[in-house]
């Protein structure tokens, strides 16, 4: 088979965030956008235009908009009193929205303007040393990821590569997404050339980018082509106002070609990073930093800037809501994001990580009031009731993140800010890398995984069993609603139930619904299913809403009206 990047690259010629001894950084005035042009000629402040992109990265997912990759699924649902979020979970974003469409295309435009600098300044000393190249790389990894971000989002959009000065120029049109991709590729297959970045994650440094963290992100981007132009939706929606040619189908690769390339990449990954034994640790504050499944995460510090906010909106829910209190604990929150019963019962009897993810109380803070040392009463939950209008659904938190697996949910996590945490943002799992390597294989073996892809995706299914009270882990045999699962039981629609179920609430569930044409399929069925909240009743969605309006300043600023079009039905 041809290198699908030699391919799509001849289409497209047609601090504590990061270092962790950098906190300073995030004081002062990014360097990435210094305008000298003498400045990054040397390694240490080409690193420091580095870091400022990294920052933009830490800007995106500090706030409300990693919740993108979350409402509008079967995963989860936003509460009624949150009015912002429940437009984006009911399709019904405009193009004047700021807060999720325009900031969205915006912050990810501002992270591509900070790499084009990196890149464009730092390649003479890349030629001759190698921490400059690896730097190059890195920054080449990070415009490839914003260009994807924005292709999964809004089609086809703009391309920007070289460094930019004012004037902006306006005239540019959005680029066809064979265009888009083939940037995307060309960088990212430019940046995973062995032996331009280290082979092992930084423990000084571990938000950086590395050499298994970069290839599965271009495997991501693989097999994220392949199943879009496999499922035809983006097409099918750009086909309403006449621009079917700005979709995936004009990709030159075959969608078997491109399945192919996708394993051909995660294979690279795959024995070189350990799947952690104990599920919960992941995605506790306790062990930041120390698990190495935790391939590439955004870098958080308690307090502002550097802290989070996002990640203490989801947690167990307090009845009746007190505002400052229930925020402190360890797994309690706001609970501005439940989690659907489609996923809780998603998870079959024996799976752990339903306990781990989904919370099945509320804390009644009238009865006990923790601030007397009194432990807090409970509240259980009928989960299997907890749709209809006498048992809440808007008490069904996601308690995932949390300080510590040790301590009880009611615990103080001891962080004062408790608006800015420090707990991280994972963007890759090798969890992730195993699910996708397990779909793109059985897509290139006429839909079932071959032995080794099953035992890799048993080997999750294994590990989500969790121990018993001596510490053993628990087998298949012992958890007879859980079992193993054959090759010939391993499908497409199988893997993507397992996503849910292992990636749930990191920020996974709509890319992975939109690329495989399961958006609207998953969605529609939820609301036929009975499985919204009462007197939510959100209208059905179609192909369109795979496709968010581009943001209407940046079309009334085009003076391309013909080439900066609108999507359909915006």
């Amino acid at each position: 088979m041809k290198s699908v990047h030699k391919l799509l690259v001849a289409m497209a010629g047609a601090g504590s965030l990061v270092f962790a001894s950098c906190t300073e950084f995030l004081r002062e005035e990014p360097k990435a956008i210094r305008s000298s042009n003498s400045y990054y000629g040397d390694v240490t402040t080409l690193k420091s235009g580095l870091m400022g992109i990294y920052l933009s990265f830490q800007n995106l997912y500090r706030d409300e908009l990693p919740y993108i990759g979350e409402l509008g699924t079967d995963e989860s649902i936003p509460q009624f009193y949150m009015p912002d979020f429940n437009t984006v979970f009911r399709y019904q974003l405009d193009a004047n929205n700021e807060m999720f469409v325009g900031k969205w295309y915006r912050k990810h435009y501002e992270m591509i303007s900070r790499a084009n600098v990196v890149i464009s300044r730092g390649s003479s000393l890349a030629a001759s040393d190698a921490e400059a190249a690896a730097i190059v790389a890195e920054a080449k990894m990070l415009r490839a990821w914003a260009y994807f971000r924005l292709a999964q989002t809004y089609g086809p959009v703009p391309l920007v590569i070289g460094e930019t000065t004012p004037p902006v120029d306006y005239s540019l049109p959005r680029a066809p997404l064979k265009d888009v991709y083939g940037q995307i590729v060309q960088d990212m297959s430019e940046a995973t050339v062995e032996g331009v970045l280290p082979k092992e994650k930084s423990t000084t440094e571990p938000g950086r980018l590395y050499y298994y963290s970069a290839v599965g992100l271009y495997g991501k981007v693989l097999l994220t082509m392949a199943s879009h132009k496999e499922s035809g939706k983006v097409d099918a929606a750009l086909a309403k106002i006449g621009r079917e040619a700005w979709g995936y189908g004009p990709i030159a690769e075959s969608v078997e070609d491109l399945y192919a390339a996708a394993e051909k990449e995660l294979a690279k990954v795959i024995g070189h990073v350990d799947l952690y034994p104990e599920y919960s640790h992941l995605f506790c504050q306790k062990f930041k930093n120390t698990i190495p499944e935790n391939m590439w995460e955004i870098q958080f510090a308690s307090g502002r800037p550097t802290g989070n906010w996002f990640l203490k909106r989801y947690g167990a829910t307090t009845y009746p809501f007190v505002q400052e209190r229930d925020q402190r604990t360890n797994g309690c929150s706001v609970n501005q994001i439940m989690y659907n019963t489609r996923l809780y019962f998603t998870y079959g009897e024996g799976d752990a990580r339903r306990e781990w993810n989904c919370s099945v109380h509320a804390y009644d803070y009238s009865i006990n009031d923790p601030e007397t040392g009194v432990p807090p009463g409970l509240l259980n939950i009928n989960v299997a009731e907890a749709k209809t209008a006498d048992a809440p659904q808007s008490w069904l938190g996601c308690i995932k993140f949390r300080w510590d697996p040790d301590l009880p949910l009611n615990a103080s996590n001891g962080e004062d800010d408790y608006e800015y945490m420090s707990s991280n943002f994972p963007l890759l799992r090798y969890a992730d890398v195993l699910l996708m390597y397990v779909e793109a294989n059985l897509k290139c073996n006429g839909g079932s995984p071959d032995a080794e892809a099953t035992d890799l995706f048993n080997s999750l299914r294994a590990r989500a069993r969790g121990f018993d009270e001596k510490g053993n882990p628990i087998t298949a045999a012992q958890t007879p609603d859980f079992p193993n699962l054959p090759s010939n039981i391993i499908n497409a629609d199988t893997v993507l139930n397992e996503r849910m179920r292992e990636l749930c609430f990191e920020s996974q569930r709509w890319f992975d619904l939109a690329r495989t044409g399961q958006l609207d399929v998953r969605y529609n069925k939820n609301i036929d299913d009975g499985m919204m909240p009462p007197n939510y009743t959100p209208a059905k969605i179609d192909e369109h809403d795979y496709l968010w309006p581009i943001p209407q300043q940046q079309i009334d600023r085009s003076t391309n009206k013909e080439g900066f079009f609108q999507n359909p039905e915006y």
